[in-house]
């Protein structure tokens, strides 16, 4: 296949206003320019564009991390769709999914389309987006999908306050302890 590349050069900032858990600013310092590339066929599409570029950002930030995703290696893409949906991308990347990696072999290594809804009803539940805000902009066959898990979602109270204290290093600890 043929692509086209973009280098992203210099630094990037993660600001404070993300409102992703990011606790201050963080620079990242690029020692060498992060190549952004595209498939040009996906220029005439572009929400599945948009979606490729999701998957790319969540993966370059993933390997700052400097440690692997939970479910170690043999997860690694599966915590990258994650990444995607909790950087804000969930709609766009599960509308885009299915055109993203439309081959059999490529999607066992991805969430499926039902698993990246449901992780959005999470991202939405946490960041308290109200659903109506979410739903005119899904695929129509993914809407009822996401009604079902907000109500499912909102039924584990418990594992919301768990997640909820990830974000909150000092009450995690304090949780923990």
């Amino acid at each position: 296949m043929d692509a086209t590349h973009y280098h992203l050069r210099g630094e990037v900032t993660l600001s404070k206003a993300a409102a992703q858990s990011f606790v201050g600013t963080r620079k990242l310092k690029l020692e060498k320019p992060l190549p952004v590339v595209y498939e040009p066929r996906l220029v005439a599409n572009l929400e599945v564009l948009i979606a490729s570029f999701a998957r790319m950002l969540s993966e370059y930030l993933v390997r700052t991390v400097n440690e692997l995703p939970p479910g170690g290696a043999s997860r690694w893409s599966q915590g990258i769709d994650l990444v995607a949906v909790f950087l804000g991308f969930g709609v766009v990347y599960a509308n885009g999914l299915p055109h993203l990696c439309p081959d059999a072999v490529q999607k066992e290594n991805h969430l499926s389309q039902w698993d990246i809804t449901y992780a959005l009803a999470i991202f939405c539940t946490l960041k308290k987006i109200p659903r109506r805000e979410v739903l005119p902009h899904l695929k129509r066959p993914l809407r009822g999908f996401f009604n079902r898990a907000m109500v499912d979602v909102a039924t584990r109270k418990k594992h919301l306050q768990e997640l909820q204290l990830l974000g909150d290093p000092e009450a995690l600890e304090r949780h923990l302890a």
